[in-house]
């Protein structure tokens, strides 16, 4: 069924949705890594499809702490940091834009220092925008958990619904419902019930979200 929507509906407006990130669901890593690998088998004439371009979406405030992080720039906004002092040497994201920009800011203006709070707030705007042009460049399709999808629409929507997945059945419902109300046109909605220790299969839609 996933081929069929990613086959015979190609958009790059195509996001594959989950309840949790990637790190906490092997059920979801394994199903995208599985897409990327490929070519894959359709049917019993045995035609090959794929691999086919997936890209996770990373979760924005961690990349920006990550960020942050690595500039060890303390908790005080107010304090002035001589950006000749700064470590922009760490292998994190975002880091040789931020060091572009304030070598670019010190030729302009000649100021050698800035404000922590700044500094923050640079970094903040750079990662955002590295974030809107892999949007606008990368053709693919894209995965990331249902939170990251807030406010947003795609043409086709996959869900993939993990095992791991705690909390109430009121908290899975909601999410369920936001995860289906971002598609614009259709939905494939593909739940985990691998068998348990005496080889049996739990019908999950026969519970809660997917049922009263």
């Amino acid at each position: 069924m996933i081929l069929t929507i990613i086959r015979f509906y190609p958009s790059p407006d195509t996001a594959i949705l989950t309840p949790t990130g990637p790190e906490n669901s092997a059920f979801a890593r394994e199903v995208v890594n599985w897409l990327t690998r490929g070519p894959l088998n359709v049917g019993k004439l045995g035609k090959k499809v794929g691999p086919f371009p997936i890209r996770w979406e990373v979760d924005q405030k961690r990349e920006t702490a990550n960020l942050l992080d690595s500039l060890k720039l303390g908790d005080d906004d107010n304090i002035d940091v001589d950006l000749s002092e700064l470590n922009l040497s760490a292998k994190v994201r975002g880091v040789s834009a931020l060091r572009e920009s304030l070598n670019r800011k010190a030729r302009l203006t000649g100021e050698s220092r800035m404000k922590v709070g700044g500094l923050k707030a640079e970094a903040a705007r750079i990662l955002q925008r590295i974030r809107s042009q892999s949007n606008h460049s990368f053709r693919c399709i894209k995965a990331m958990t249902i939170h990251q999808a807030k406010n947003r629409e795609f043409e086709n929507v996959v869900i993939l619904w993990p095992l791991e997945l705690t909390g109430t059945a009121e908290s899975s419902r909601r999410l369920l419902y936001n995860g289906v109300t971002r598609a614009k046109s259709r939905v494939l909605i593909i739940v985990h019930s691998p068998p348990d220790k005496k080889g049996q299969v739990k019908d999950r839609l026969a519970s809660p979200p997917f049922s009263k």
